[in-house]
């Protein structure tokens, strides 16, 4: 009967202390961390715009010859004089235009969260990574958030596509690049 007693305090006791172990109050960092892993990101669509780049050099130089500074407009020459500018457009910048959607499953709100932008090529072979912060503070559960984001000369060709998340989990190591853990510390 002694044992028996015993055997029901020693489990009652071990009981009670898993249960106050799972009811420890969690760091910030942990909030953190469990917040992101309930957040969704992906690319919806994406465009890609090619634009000329002007060699800033030349275009300085054709500034000072011409006294104008808008591109191509000569200014007035003086007397049997002529002004010859020439601007070069030799190499065209992409800009990739995505239109990112982001949703969580959290009660609670998270001011921002850092999204992994990730461009592969045709045969699913990472070429470009990015990170990207979006404000989600006003983003409630279950709802969507769609935002787009520019990334600037991309060296895409056709076949490439895009692709976004959110990263869980973070090492603690790697934690100090993400905006939201960070701002932890202010």
């Amino acid at each position: 009967m002694r044992k028996i007693r015993f055997l029901s305090l020693f489990i009652g006791a071990l009981s009670a202390l898993v249960g106050l172990s799972g009811c420890a109050q969690e760091s910030p960092e942990d909030e953190v961390a469990r917040l992101r892993s309930r957040f969704d990101a992906r690319v919806n669509s994406f465009y890609v715009e090619a634009r000329p780049q002007v060699d800033e050099m030349v275009m300085e130089g054709a500034i000072e010859e011409t006294g104008s500074e808008s591109a191509g407009e000569a200014a007035p020459a003086a007397e049997g004089e002529e002004v010859a500018v020439e601007l070069q457009e030799s190499v065209l910048i992409q800009d990739a235009h995505l239109d990112l959607i982001v949703q969580h499953d959290n009660d609670d709100m998270l001011a921002g969260v850092t999204l992994e932008i990730l461009m592969v090529d045709a045969s699913q072979q990472e070429k470009g990574r990015w990170q990207v912060w979006v404000d989600t503070s006003k983003l409630l559960k279950a709802n969507q958030l769609q935002l787009t984001h520019v990334l600037e000369d991309v060296a895409y060709v056709e076949g490439d596509g895009f692709a976004a998340e959110v990263r869980s989990p973070i090492p603690p190591t790697e934690r100090g690049n993400y905006r939201e853990f960070a701002s932890l510390g202010e």
